[in-house]
């Protein structure tokens, strides 16, 4: 089970006459492992995302963490999926190209 973090805070700019509501989500999507099981988890994290950000009455979001996908992946898909169906912007996509951010305790492993 993974949790999703959150938290609504508003706040006001100097020249607007309203507060406006920002959601902040901080996540660690699961991994890829290669079974169905994996996949799954995926998915329903996604629609958890998107639960949670239909849910808050907020104009602006940020949702930051690791998404464990990269171009290419058979969960990169289901993260456009997610991203497109609330809305929501994507950057620094390829901010990390070449790069691994995760290395197994053993060494033998990276992704």
């Amino acid at each position: 089970m993974y949790n999703i973090q959150y938290n609504t805070i508003q706040y006001k700019t100097c020249n607007a006459p309203y507060v406006t509501k920002m959601l902040f989500v901080g996540m660690y999507l699961p991994c890829d492992a290669g079974d169905q099981d994996c996949l799954e988890a995926y998915i329903d994290t996604c629609y958890k995302i998107n639960s949670i950000y239909d849910d808050a009455d907020v104009v602006h979001a940020i949702i930051a963490g690791d998404f464990n996908c990269q171009i290419g992946s058979r969960f990169y898909d289901v993260f456009c999926h997610c991203v497109e169906s609330s809305k929501l912007e994507l950057t620094d996509i390829k901010h990390l190209s070449n790069a691994c951010t995760f290395f197994s305790d053993d060494g033998l492993r990276s992704s």
